[in-house]
């Protein structure tokens, strides 16, 4: 493939601008009544065949569009995903629109594509911040956003009535992208950790440690880290452990050390009590335990144990 129509790549993901063997999957996608059920519905198939050859006719016309995603291991476009320049209430911005067929649903697949054109926009780009426009009963679509570190800013009314909540991500957010996590909101942190769960797991409390504990199958993993990569800003190990400052070091002699295959995600020490996500990989490889946690290791800070567990809905 010519390297100058890839925008990006993932583990399972390429981005890439369009050519005419994929309009047939892009007009399914477009003319499903589930997938375009939040979106205003299936297209008209004619006007959205001549707008699909446009783009094919000249694939770099436009520097923010949306793009076919194309899944690795089968070669088959299962989305159409992108940047778009949209004007909301009088204010231009740029929207970070993520698109699947019913058939890659359930896969983690739009958090993996959504965090990657999120820094794409925001760290090669230059972009300073991004929106998603979500119908408010579009649950799914909200969790990727919040995994995504998006946070919901207002519902609107867009030009024909259609409602749709805000959700916006600023370089200079909290807990944003650009490596500063000092003033994290440790409460929508673990919303966002929450809402990456398995809909079938369940939040226990670990009392050795006074933290949260989730357990989960192995395949599940990428969609639990992309809040803890979005949010957290460093991840220790157990080859890194040796450079980590003072408090983090403390928690790891807490927590028994830092175990080859082990993960230490913690917010910045700046401020205390520390956040921190402890990623315990076990049963021969095929599960994963984190443990939600806030540590001080100081007599004067507050650790508010009752309230972590409200925010996991914990008894």
């Amino acid at each position: 493939m010519d390297d100058r129509f890839q925008i990006l790549e993932t583990e399972r993901l390429r981005l890439r601008r369009i050519r005419s063997t994929d309009v047939a999957a892009l007009v399914a996608l477009w003319c499903d009544p589930e997938v375009t059920r939040f979106m205003g519905g299936p297209r008209d198939e004619g006007k959205l065949r001549d707008g699909l050859a446009e783009d094919v006719a000249d694939p770099f016309a436009y520097e923010y569009d949306l793009w076919p995603v194309e899944e690795k291991a089968s070669g088959e476009v299962i989305g159409h995903c992108g940047l778009l320049e949209k004007e909301v209430d009088g204010r231009d911005e740029i929207e970070l629109v993520y698109v699947f067929a019913k058939s890659a649903w359930g896969n983690g697949y739009a958090a993996e594509i959504g965090s990657a054109l999120r820094d794409h926009a925001l760290r090669e780009k230059g972009i300073d911040r991004l929106i998603s426009l979500i119908e408010p009963e579009n649950a799914a679509s909200e969790r990727v956003a919040q995994r995504i570190g998006m946070r919901m800013e207002r519902e609107i009314v867009r030009p024909g009535g259609a409602v749709r909540r805000v959700y916006a991500l600023e370089k200079s957010n909290p807990g944003g992208v650009d490596g500063s996590a000092a003033e994290i909101d440790p409460e929508s942190v673990c919303a966002a950790i929450a809402a990456a769960a398995p809909a079938e797991a369940t939040w226990s409390w670990d009392g050795r440690f006074d933290a949260a504990l989730l357990e989960f199958a192995v395949d599940d993993r990428q969609a639990i880290r992309l809040p803890l990569e979005s949010h957290l800003g460093d991840a220790w190990t157990s080859a890194t452990r040796g450079s980590a400052p003072d408090v983090v070091a403390r928690l790891i002699r807490r927590l028994g050390g830092l175990m080859p295959g082990q993960l230490l995600f913690t917010s910045s020490v700046e401020r205390l009590p520390i956040l921190y996500v402890a990623w315990w990989p076990w049963g021969n490889g095929l599960k994963i335990s984190i443990r939600v946690g806030l540590f001080a290791d100081a007599s004067d800070v507050d650790v508010p144990a009752q309230r972590l567990k409200a925010w996991f809905g914990i008894d």
